[in-house]
């Protein structure tokens, strides 16, 4: 993984226009995916379904890891802002509906979630997989 950290490279995007951009990417990204898996997903022709320049995925995210780094972050903050998740009480009922969202989203998308697992167990302790998957279960 590229030593920037892809919130400090999406940090100098901040035009509404780039903003959505960065959303409909990374929308495209778990979409691909979920339909392909990791080891198909494929950068050039992800930039021509996302309709941007592969040279516009490389500058916003450095590499295919960095980029799925940055979708699946997305996509777990989309959870634990879910209804189910903000309205549990807070503590260990919030932490398991936190949980049942993310079994939920398993369910709907193996293949991303089987991504995901792939890029772990690729992942040392300290990699920043490991904190993005685990930050919403700290939190």
């Amino acid at each position: 993984m590229s030593a920037t950290s892809t919130r400090s490279r999406n940090a100098a995007y901040s035009s509404p226009r780039q903003q959505e951009r960065q959303a409909r990417i990374l929308t495209v990204v778990r979409e691909q995916i979920s339909s392909v898996g990791y080891e198909a997903l494929n950068i050039r022709e992800l930039a021509t379904a996302c309709g941007v320049a592969l040279k516009t995925l490389y500058n916003l995210y450095g590499s295919k890891d960095e980029l799925i780094l940055a979708a699946l972050a997305g996509l777990l903050d989309e959870i634990e802002h879910h209804a189910n998740v903000l309205t549990a009480e807070p503590g260990i009922p919030r932490y398991l509906s936190y949980t049942d969202a993310i079994a939920g989203q398993i369910v709907v998308t193996p293949r991303y979630a089987d991504a995901m697992a792939q890029m772990l167990f690729q992942a040392g302790s300290d990699h920043r997989l490991v904190g993005v998957l685990l930050a919403g279960a700290v939190r």
